[in-house]
């Protein structure tokens, strides 16, 4: 179990056989701190006589956040999914580490439009398979695909590499020698032309950094090595997904397409650099936005993703439009942090909150899948 942030974040489980008891989700008031409990002692959502506890500020609301999956990531502005609502779907519909595909696709299909975009198309692939081998589980679908998302991946690759080589044109002769040689040694490794390696991105990118002293000046590094970045980025890729989860159950690989998407609360100064947990400090993030971002301050990661203000935008007007609001003034307070924090790139103008009456989910407090089909989600 790794914590991301306040957002409670699963790696891998395995579920057991006996079904019996729900998620518990909990609120503690205790002096002036506030805690929420999720508790599973045994079930088969999640491991055996588990349960969590995460601070949260006082008077902080969260129960319709938890439960209701229309509020969108700050920054990339994809749909982020209640963690809870996932897990007590897949308790509901009974998955298993066998479940076949015609028993999972159906349900999860009301969550698609909260996928990112490589696994949105992996998930469309388990759909359009499901409907020629029902009876197949994940693992089977995905396995039959490894080879040709071998050959893909490394056509990407090997196109990304062509990409780095074109934007070291102009550079002086030595740095530009010294790229093109990594380059092709990267090749050799993804053709699998050299003997017992493996293409590593990470040793690659930091063999690109020891290039820095030969560059005129830190924005023309800058710029060419976020693009060689984002272009061997693996989470971009649907083929990297097929390959890492082919030999994961139908649950993991569940999982592996929906926990980028998980709801999950940044501290937007980060808490490594002293950012307070407090509301007007707290935005709701997709959980890849929250590893992604990690202890950057919010300045730079405008800098490297410009689409962010907008995205900002948008989250305070589905938050007023759906009157979420976890405390009185949190919209505004927010928009001043995020003014302040990304260096005044963050302009954003804040609706008034529409008050809406609470509505109660289901008896465990989470709302249904057919429930989430029929909402008005932006």
């Amino acid at each position: 179990m790794r914590v991301s942030s306040i957002g409670l974040y699963y790696n891998s489980y395995k579920p057991n056989n006996n079904p019996k008891q729900n998620i518990n989700l909990t609120y503690n008031h205790q002096s002036d701190k506030d805690y929420i409990t999720v508790s599973a002692p045994y079930s088969n959502i999640l491991p055996n006589n588990i349960s969590f506890t995460q601070q949260l500020p006082a008077n902080f609301r969260l129960e319709r956040h938890l439960t209701t999956p229309s509020v969108p990531c700050a920054y990339c502005g994809i749909l982020t999914l209640p963690q809870l609502l996932f897990f007590q779907t897949i308790k509901d519909a009974r998955i298993k580490s066998r479940s076949k595909v015609h028993e999972i696709v159906p349900v999860f299909s009301p969550f698609a439009n909260t996928l990112h975009n490589a696994e949105r198309k992996v998930f469309h692939f388990l759909e359009e398979e499901g409907n020629r081998n029902p009876k197949k589980s994940l693992q089977e679908i995905l396995n039959s695909m490894v080879h040709r998302s071998k050959r893909r991946l490394a056509a990407n690759q090997l196109k990304a590499f062509d990409v780095i080589n074109a934007l070291c044109q102009n550079l002086p002769p030595d740095i530009k020698n010294e790229i093109h040689s990594a380059t092709a040694n990267a090749k050799k490794l993804v053709t699998g032309n050299v003997s017992r390696k493996l293409f590593s991105r990470r040793t690659f990118l930091e063999d690109f950094v020891k290039t820095r002293p030969g560059f005129r000046n830190e924005e023309e590094f800058q710029n060419i090595y976020q693009r060689a970045f984002y272009l061997l980025y693996p989470a971009e890729d649907e083929n990297n997904f097929i390959i890492n989860h082919s030999r994961d159950n139908s649950v993991q690989i569940l999982q592996g397409l929906f926990r980028p998407s998980f709801m999950t609360l940044d501290h937007i100064h980060p808490q490594a650099l002293g950012g307070k947990t407090e509301p007007s400090n707290l935005a709701w993030v997709c959980a890849r936005c929250n590893v992604d971002k990690g202890a950057t301050i919010l300045g730079e990661m405008v800098e490297k993703k410009p689409y962010i203000p907008s995205n900002c935008q948008r989250y305070v007007d589905i938050l007023a439009e759906l009157g979420f609001s976890p405390n009185e003034g949190y919209l505004s307070n927010v928009a001043d942090t995020l003014f302040e924090e990304s260096g005044r790139r963050i302009k954003l103008t804040v609706p008034r909150v529409t008050v809406r009456p609470h509505q109660e989910g289901t008896a465990s407090g989470l709302t249904p899948a057919h429930a989430f089909a029929e909402a008005n989600v932006v």
